[in-house]
C-alpha cells in the first residue's frame, strides 16, 4: 500500500519479494532505499522550525561553501586590485567620497583631515 504525504511518496509496508527475479528483487530494494530517504527529508522538513535558527549554518554546509573558499583563496583582493587598476569609475568614486564625506568616520582613515 503506498500514499502520498505534503507530495513525497511512501511505502507503508513493502511485502517480501519471494519468488522475484534479480532485476525485481533489485528494483524493490532501491524503491525501498529511496522511500527511507524520502521519510529522512519529509521528517525534517516537518521540523524545519527547529533548524531555521541555524538556516545561515545549513545553506554553507549545502554549497559547500568552505571548500570554494579554499580553492579561491586570494581571487577577492586580485579581483579587488583588478577593479581598482582598470574600473574607469573608481578615480571619480574617489574624488566625489573625498569630496562629501571626508569627515565620515568610515572613510577617515583613507581620506584623512590634513
Amino acid at each position: 500500500m503506498a500514499g502520498y504525504d505534503t507530495g513525497v511518496y511512501y511505502s507503508v509496508e513493502t511485502p517480501d519479494c519471494e519468488g522475484c527475479t534479480d532485476q525485481q528483487s533489485s528494483i524493490v530494494q532501491v524503491r525501498d532505499q529511496e522511500n527511507v530517504r524520502l521519510n529522512k527529508w519529509r521528517k525534517m522538513l516537518e521540523s524545519w522550525d527547529k533548524y531555521y535558527p541555524n538556516e545561515k549554518a545549513i545553506w554553507l554546509r549545502l554549497l559547500d561553501v568552505a571548500r570554494i573558499k579554499a580553492e579561491q583563496e586570494g581571487k577577492y583582493l586580485e579581483m579587488r586590485e583588478r577593479a581598482r587598476m582598470w574600473s574607469p569609475d573608481i578615480r571619480q568614486i574617489d574624488l566625489d567620497v573625498n569630496r562629501t564625506y571626508r569627515n565620515h568616520i568610515m572613510f577617515r582613515e583613507r581620506y584623512s583631515v590634513k
